[in-house]
């Protein structure tokens, strides 16, 4: 989710494709024949992962505790069985995040296709204001990895209060600006698209709610 956060966390795809993410991949395939709908379980995908994110992947394996996150993630077919097994081992979350939310920023072109924005809220309305306004700002955040890192935490620990939001921005402050200039766009630009009262006051919530098109896998 992205909003207005004091200081800076996320969850996607670790290694191959898995379980169900929180909302389909956004955003107009880059060019060729990359679909990025498919994308992230190819083997460049896959390639990258492990090898642009070796060390965080590295770090994630050395902590039993982010072993059985994606362990328990391998089986999960919602996104509620996600934030449990994410909840379930809090001594894992932090290398956990930092894991998918390199595997989806370094990785983003070779699993999303490149011009691909993968943040998006459950309004398709919305969500066509936002990803022809703000693509600047969406690249900004789904291609930095502390962005994307928070953004997966806010996501994967189901955040619903201040104090969530500010535990993830803790834990991964270099993501808050970027974070929060994807809410500031989308108040900016699509306030009557993503306020579903058309009152200005719930562009914000709709910000709060952006989500990542994509998985947990076991793979590391």
């Amino acid at each position: 989710a992205a909003g207005a956060a004091g200081t800076a966390g996320t969850a996607g795809q670790a290694g191959s494709s898995g379980a169900a993410g929180a909302a389909g991949a956004a955003g107009a395939a880059g060019g060729g024949a990359c679909d990025p709908e498919t994308q992230p379980a190819s083997t460049t995908c896959d390639n990258c992962n492990k090898s642009a994110c070796a060390t965080e992947g590295s770090t994630c394996q050395g902590n039993a505790e982010c072993v059985a996150i994606f362990t328990a993630a391998q089986s999960c077919q919602d996104n509620a069985c996600i934030i449990k097994a994410f909840k379930d081992h809090p001594n894992g979350q932090h290398d956990a995040f930092a894991y998918l939310g390199c595997s989806e920023a370094t990785c983003h072109d070779e699993c999303y296709c490149a011009g691909t924005c993968t943040l998006a809220t459950n309004d398709d309305t919305c969500d066509t204001c936002f990803h022809g306004a703000c693509g600047s700002d969406c690249a900004g955040c789904d291609k930095n990895n502390a962005c994307m890192s928070l953004l997966m935490c806010t996501s994967y620990l189901g955040c619903q209060d201040d104090a969530c939001m500010q535990g993830c921005a803790t834990m991964f402050q270099n993501g808050v600006a970027p974070y929060n200039a994807v809410g500031t766009c989308m108040e900016a630009n699509c306030v009557s698209e993503c306020d579903a009262s058309n009152d200005g006051n719930d562009t914000k919530a709709e910000a709060d709610e952006l989500t990542i098109g994509t998985s947990v896998s076991s793979t590391l």
